[in-house]
């Protein structure tokens, strides 16, 4: 191993020769020759005509051996630069990490704040349980814990608004052999649901529909994929008339809704965007409604709030039948309300589902 400093001037020698082999072999030599025969001409007052070469030749010889001596510097330089570049990258990535680390760390803690608070663990609030599979952020342990209580009758689903299927709130009971229906706007989403799911397509375990839901349509597009009656779960998150593809849906019955909502407006407000049949999210906080909106419209048709995510993004309604000591504090907007924590997704969830996500399916013992 070398040190620094050898490891620097066998740097420079190595340079300094190929510098050196890059010269022709005769200036090579003259190089070599010229300070030895110069005097010795001069002394012996010998071939003034040659003693002029010879002395022209060895300033060429100063004037490149002054060249190498540049090249060399700057090439140590260069060098020098380099591992400094390199050093600072290096340092750079590694607190990158380390902030990483902290702010993930910093953040489950605001998670575990809230899911392992004694009085929600003693009650037994659905926002104790929520894990990521799937989903986005933890609707997929909320639901599983609802299922559980509430229990299971037709293992299918109907989805509005499910990205290009590797992250939605019903990929994961796609993968335990239920039968649901996928509508998705984007195209792009869509070819890649067509491509990766295609087994699931092809045994009609699975409908995917591109199209871009509405008010005016959801209850025709639902009917036509093959799904009437009850179903056991509802998901509707298109970034904007959820609030209205609901309170018109008609022809289905879900035993579980999950629902975005906009955190913005906390308990008691009531706030809904304008209807636009067209409407596409901007990244603003203009789209959807507030909690207590959504709440009104669910009560009119039969559904209780029984939580919301601890991101504050999805509220979860069960219809009022199957609610009855099952649920803390059923249809308290209140005491359900999760503000807006959206850092979490990016900052804790993301990191929280396991190795990345693959549309290939699976087989649940249980249900075969």
């Amino acid at each position: 191993m070398y040190s620094d400093a050898s490891a620097s001037n066998h740097k420079n020698r190595r340079t300094g020769s190929r510098l050196w082999r890059s010269l022709p072999p005769p200036l090579q030599r003259g190089l070599k020759a010229a300070p030895v025969i110069g005097p010795l001409l001069q002394a012996h007052g010998l071939f003034p005509e040659l003693q002029a070469q010879v002395g022209e030749l060895h300033a060429q010889a100063a004037a490149l051996l002054s060249q190498l001596a540049a090249a060399v510097q700057q090439s140590t330089h260069a060098a020098a630069q380099s591992q400094r570049q390199a050093q600072a990258q290096e340092q750079q990535q590694r607190l990158e990490a380390l902030l990483r680390e902290l702010t993930i760390g910093q953040n489950m803690q605001v998670w575990r704040n809230i899911a392992d608070d004694p009085e929600r663990r003693a009650v037994s609030a659905l926002e104790c349980f929520g894990r990521k599979g799937y989903s986005q952020n933890d609707e997929d342990g909320i639901l599983i814990e609802i299922f559980r209580r509430i229990g299971i009758a037709h293992r299918t689903f109907v989805e509005v608004g499910v990205g290009n299927g590797l992250e939605n709130n019903t990929a994961l009971w796609l993968k335990q052999g239920w039968r649901g229906a996928w509508f998705e706007g984007n195209p792009h989403h869509m070819r890649f649901i067509r491509e990766n799911f295609a087994p699931a397509i092809a045994a009609k375990q699975l409908t995917a529909v591109e199209t871009l839901v509405n008010r005016e349509n959801c209850s025709g597009l639902i009917a036509d994929a093959g799904f009437t009656g009850e179903i056991d779960l509802l998901s509707i998150d298109v970034d904007g008339n959820d609030y209205y593809i609901f309170e018109q849906l008609r022809g289905i019955t879900p035993r579980v809704v999950v629902i975005e909502y906009n955190a913005k407006f906390p308990p008691p407000l009531r706030w809904v965007i304008p209807y636009d049949p067209g409407f596409i999210w901007d990244g603003s906080d203009w789209f959807g409604a507030s909690l207590e909106a959504m709440n009104d419209v669910f009560r009119q048709k039969g559904y209780c709030l029984v939580g919301c995510n601890v991101t504050g993004a999805n509220a979860f309604f069960v219809r009022d039948d199957l609610v009855v000591n099952r649920f803390h504090r059923p249809g308290e907007v209140a005491a359900h309300y999760q503000p807006a924590r959206y850092f979490l997704t990016m900052g804790l969830f993301a990191y929280l589902g396991g190795h990345p996500a693959s549309p290939r399916g699976g087989l649940n013992p249980a249900a075969r």
